[in-house]
């Protein structure tokens, strides 16, 4: 365990003596009586973006055959999972009885000697060092020996239920604010939908248009209410198309500016977070890719379709095209407005061509259903709370995982002590 002081109260301990290690199993996927019963069934890809403490189930159940023809077991809830493979250290707490595939080492804890919520945030910590020991020349992973064999620090059962419980007070406010977050953008969606797919928005007397017997005219795009038009994104604002940097000059990385590439978009409706950073002299060195906060990102280059704003003052590189809005209240009618055509633009970035590609002529000229102005403001003033209270919750999430991610070394090596 190192050099560091160990609390006296506090004793080493293999993970095999303090629960079961088991592995995980596939069934068959040539008998399809194996699969689509009641068993929750969980593969690594069901945690990569698993946001919550506790998991019930994944993708996809088998049936209690398919369990009985493999290695797959049925573990009963309160089981830590772990990936120990594809890749290593995802964690999660079973919910309920769930199985896994193979990519797993699952603890059951001994409720006598740990706490499961303690071993959940232990195997967090202690993350990159059981992948420090994985083996394997095609790509690494634990087998169950080396993690029985692993050594944790374990404090006396009674700390270990308060450490994880304060740790995991933090984790439940962070995924009630994502619960809240999904239910907002839910309701946003389902108010765009109503009004500019089923065009019911309120007409001058405050009831539906549509079904109102507002007057309907064809347009290039179909059906369309009388009096609005048919434009081009680049009417609504200005179109940007980012660029890298030299990445050689080191003093333009690393600051605070978001630099934002395809991956930081990955279900993100605003881009808080960002793998790399601009410098002050980054920025300046192409002053004009800059985009303020709520600008609207469209992924345009192999990934095409993903769509996220921007939470502050940001730059992209050249796989992502952008529009500054030139009317603040066009913003969220225009990120919805890239949700839906997600099909669209996997038409336009095809081209013939092996990878996927919209140039930046192409997405400015792509024609687009342009709304009355004042339907747009109404719709703005609709959403507004919406936005704002989701980019609140993703900052006070930001907040509180650095807060928990900070706490979680000292904790978990008795730096800091906490009382029952």
């Amino acid at each position: 365990m190192g050099d560091n002081k160990v609390p006296e109260d506090w004793s080493i301990k293999k993970i095999g003596d303090i629960g079961q290690v088991i592995g995980g199993g596939t069934p068959s996927t040539k008998d399809k009586l194996y699969y689509g019963g009641e068993i929750p069934w969980i593969t690594p890809k069901d945690l990569s973006d698993h946001k919550f403490t506790f998991i019930e189930r994944g993708e996809r159940n088998i049936t209690k055959i398919g369990l009985n023809n493999s290695s797959a077991r049925l573990l009963p809830g309160g089981t830590v999972l772990f990936t120990s493979r594809a890749p290593i250290g995802y964690v999660a707490i079973a919910k309920n009885a769930v199985s896994t595939n193979q990519g797993f080492k699952s603890i059951i804890c001994n409720p006598q000697k740990a706490y499961n919520k303690f071993i959940y945030y232990a195997l967090k910590f202690y993350k990159d060092k059981i992948e420090n020991v994985a083996s394997g020349s095609t790509f690494k992973e634990i087998s169950g020996t080396t993690l029985k064999n692993f050594e944790i620090l374990l404090p006396p059962l009674d700390e270990q239920k308060v450490i994880a419980d304060r740790l995991f007070s933090i984790d439940s406010k962070i995924g009630l604010n994502h619960q809240m977050n999904k239910a907002l953008e839910a309701i946003g969606q389902a108010i765009f939908k109503h009004w500019f797919v089923d065009f019911e928005f309120p007409n001058e007397e405050g009831k539906p248009y549509k079904s109102s017997g507002g007057e309907m005219v064809d347009s290039e795009l179909g059906e369309i209410p009388k009096d609005w038009k048919v434009n081009q994104l680049k009417d609504f604002g200005d179109i940007i198309c980012g660029k890298t940097p030299p990445k050689s000059n080191k003093e333009y990385f690393e600051g605070n500016i978001p630099f934002i590439k395809i991956p930081d978009m990955h279900n993100q409706l605003f881009v808080i977070n960002t793998e790399d950073s601009l410098t002050k002299e980054g920025k300046e060195y192409q002053e004009n890719k800059s985009i303020p906060e709520k600008s609207i990102c469209v992924s345009c280059i192999a990934t095409v379709g993903l769509v996220s704003l921007t939470s502050k003052e940001s730059q992209t590189n050249q796989q992502i095209n952008s529009i500054i809005p030139k009317n603040y209240y066009s913003t969220y009618y225009l990120h919805y407005m890239f949700k839906s055509m997600y099909q669209l633009l996997q038409d336009y970035g095809s081209g013939g061509s092996a990878t996927l590609n919209i140039n930046t002529k192409t997405f400015s000229n792509i024609k687009v259903m342009s709304p009355k102005d004042k339907v747009i403001k109404e719709f703005h003033k609709r959403v507004n709370f919406i936005f704002d209270k989701i980019l609140n919750n993703l900052n006070e999430n930001n907040i509180l995982s650095q807060i928990r991610d900070s706490l979680l070394p000292k904790l978990m090596s008795g730096q800091i002590r906490v009382g029952g």
